[in-house]
């Protein structure tokens, strides 16, 4: 029999087949949005469909109605300014960007959803947006989240794992994640309990 694992263990054998982690339920949002995210010539909606064209086809042919529709939803429950799905990508702000793309692989519901760095560079609005997004995710499947931000990991985690010099330095859960905490053990500082 098949292992549960099979999806992801096919991965590991070819990791340069992007339609494979789309297909076995993976999506990936690196921390680069400029240079590996966005695709600066095309319009938001086309930034947000380009995981998947496939559930807009219709009889073989591309339904502009229910890309559109699908895109509007999505821009209007992240927030995305400006809600112009038509609207060039670089003309959004870097916060705007980050909701298109996070937005992109929500759409998707993904098993499971990679990202580094999510809030790099945006502003608070867009944060607690993002945050809410990633919260939504996790009703769907699980996320896993590389960051540096130890407020965020504390805002949006229910499970942190620090490491520090390339090793597991400990690991937080519930309400035992917070920003001090995170950091004391990123440092190798023991934390006093009142």
């Amino acid at each position: 029999p098949r292992s549960t694992l099979f999806p992801y263990t096919t991965l590991f054998r070819s990791p340069n087949r992007p339609h494979r982690a789309i297909r076995a339920g993976l999506a990936f949002i690196p921390a680069d949005r400029q240079r590996n995210s966005i695709i600066p010539d095309f319009d938001v909606k086309t930034n947000m469909t380009a995981s998947g064209l496939k559930e807009f086809l219709r009889r073989g042919l591309l339904s502009r109605r229910a890309e559109q529709g699908e895109v509007q939803k999505w821009i209007d429950q992240l927030g995305v300014l400006p809600g112009d799905p038509g609207a060039p990508i670089v003309a959004l702000s870097g916060g705007n960007q980050q909701k298109a793309i996070v937005g992109r692989w929500l759409r998707r519901a993904p098993d499971v959803m990679v990202l580094i760095e999510p809030t790099q560079g945006v502003d608070i609005g867009a944060r607690a947006a993002i945050y809410a997004a990633l919260k939504q995710a996790l009703r769907v499947g699980g996320v896993l989240l590389s960051s540096s931000d130890a407020d965020e990991l504390a805002a949006v985690c229910d499970r942190v794992i620090v490491l520090r010099g390339g090793r597991v330095a400990g690991e937080l859960r519930g309400s035992d994640i917070a920003p001090e905490t995170i950091d004391s053990m990123e440092l190798g500082v023991e934390v006093e309990t009142a």
